[in-house]
């Protein structure tokens, strides 16, 4: 009982303490709010080529009429289970267009790699540039500027990024794969009512453990100047000594992004997640922070106050590379 009261504490230390640095430094989330418009700026362009044939296609096809009617239903009423089955049957409309036409089927993977691939990589950058930022904040109560954080750490950036990129697309892989899976509950009445529950309880488990496992990544390379590979094993390994404390904290966090994202998107119809959407990578970023601090007692500051932190249980192989 004790050490489960202890592991509660430290979670919910961790969570008090990131949201100080949150409001201490929340200029940061209008930096990253401009810099994902100018990575879709960029992106966006490269796209529509291939995508505008693939619009009139799925206007033709009637697909966008359905999309939408859900969205509206999903407004006025809030019935997640015929959503759920909308969803399905979006999806199987898409694929009979695409298997009618493989120009289209060609089209979209184009548009994919391109749109998702770059769009990631390019917005990827912003990680370890933050990672430096909030290292200045709680290690020296210093206020470190973005772009010269982002230039300095540039070439760095590049290796880091396309590495976590590999990573991030086969986790997703596996994700989505087992999501599609799920939403075959939808199809059953029996399964239909506890569907929703059973997607996000998924969602939320799936998601809080893609970060969790490499809460610690972008500090051990931005901060200690560690092999991108290394740092990934040091992370994975310090997760699993840590794993109740490193894990119960991403997932409520978690809990509450998607809570908040999902809110201020239907209640603003899309244009609170101007500012939702980097609060939420920033808010990640300092929990990555909090944790690395964490996990040898290393004092910092969150918003002028210094804390003391109890350490985590670190891999002895650390302290040797």
């Amino acid at each position: 009982m004790t050490i489960l009261k202890f592991r509660c504490i430290l979670n919910l230390m961790a969570f008090k303490n990131a949201f100080r640095i949150l409001f201490n430094r929340f200029s940061v989330v209008w930096v990253l709010a401009a810099y994902i418009l100018v990575v879709l700026v960029l992106v966006i362009p490269l796209s529509l080529f291939f995508l505008l044939p693939i619009v009139s296609a799925f206007e033709d096809a009637g697909i966008l009429t359905q999309i939408n009617d859900a969205f509206s239903i999903l407004l006025d009423t809030g019935n997640i289970t015929y959503i759920g089955i909308e969803i399905q049957s979006i999806w199987r409309n898409s694929l009979k267009v695409f298997r009618e036409s493989r120009m289209l089927t060609a089209q979209i993977s184009v548009a994919f790699v391109i749109f998702i691939l770059i769009f990631k990589f390019l917005l990827g950058f912003y990680e370890l540039a933050v990672t430096k930022i909030l290292d200045g904040s709680m290690g020296a109560n210093a206020k470190l500027g973005f772009i010269h954080s982002y230039i300095s750490l540039l070439r760095r950036s590049v290796r880091f990024v396309a590495v976590k990129l590999l990573y991030t697309l086969l986790y997703d892989l596996i994700f989505f794969t087992l999501l599609y899976i799920l939403l075959g509950l939808f199809s059953s009445p029996a399964t239909a009512l506890i569907a929703p529950f059973l997607i996000t309880l998924y969602v939320v488990i799936f998601v809080s453990l893609r970060y969790a496992l490499v809460a610690f990544w972008a500090p051990f390379v931005g901060i200690d100047n560690k092999k991108i590979f290394n740092a990934l094993g040091l992370s994975i390994a310090l997760f699993a000594k840590n794993f109740r404390q490193v894990y119960g904290g991403f997932l409520a966090l978690w809990l509450l992004i998607i809570a908040l994202n999902v809110f201020i998107g239907l209640f603003t119809f899309g244009v609170g997640l101007i500012a939702t959407i980097p609060i939420s990578m920033l808010i990640v970023n300092i929990l990555n922070m909090t944790f690395y601090y964490t996990r040898t007692g290393k004092r910092f500051y969150a918003d002028d106050k210094i804390i003391t932190p109890p350490p985590l249980k670190t891999n002895t192989k650390e302290n040797h590379t």
